[in-house]
């Protein structure tokens, strides 16, 4: 009796963890296609803030996925007589483990994007600031000016490389 009982509910932890794979499987599949896609440029700021919208939500969606797959991997760990099937738990988060190092390598560099894509906005409207006062004062300082449109040339070009790297 207690036999039957052990094998009627190590047949539930096994459909656990059938289910909890094969719920994974494809959705690993599409994230990893999906992350062999390059990104796509951003034209402006809004189009950054937007792409990195995106890549966040989609990141979000990885520690969901995970913890299905520990269930899986936790049900079969559960059965009280071992499954002769292969256990595809390990694998499976191995590739997860690639594809969520990706993701967040996306997340980090749209973030530096973005970054600097707001230094560069704010420089660029104190220069404009600047360049306004320099007809108005009768000695304006242009090496505060000289500074600030340094400033923003090296912003500019961070953010023209990172452009590059997307």
């Amino acid at each position: 009796e207690k036999e039957a009982g052990s094998i009627s509910q190590d047949q539930r932890f096994y459909a656990d963890y059938l289910c909890g794979v094969k719920e994974f499987k494809p959705w690993l599949e599409s994230s990893e296609a999906k992350l062999k896609e390059p990104l796509p440029k951003p034209t402006s700021l809004e189009d950054a803030l937007a792409l990195l919208d995106n890549i966040k939500e989609f990141d979000g969606l990885f520690a969901q996925e995970k913890e299905k797959l520990d269930a899986a991997g936790k049900a079969r760990e559960n059965m009280e007589k071992a499954s002769s099937t292969e256990n595809e738990v390990e694998p499976l988060a191995t590739r997860w483990t690639s594809a969520k190092k990706t993701i967040e390598e996306r997340v980090e560099k749209i973030q530096t994007l973005v970054k600097t894509w707001e230094d560069l906005k704010v420089t660029t409207d104190d220069l404009t600031v600047k360049m306004s006062e320099v007809t108005a004062k009768e000695e304006p300082n242009l090496e505060e000016v000289e500074k600030v449109f340094g400033t923003m040339k090296g912003l500019f070009a961070k953010k023209k490389e990172l452009l590059g790297a997307i």
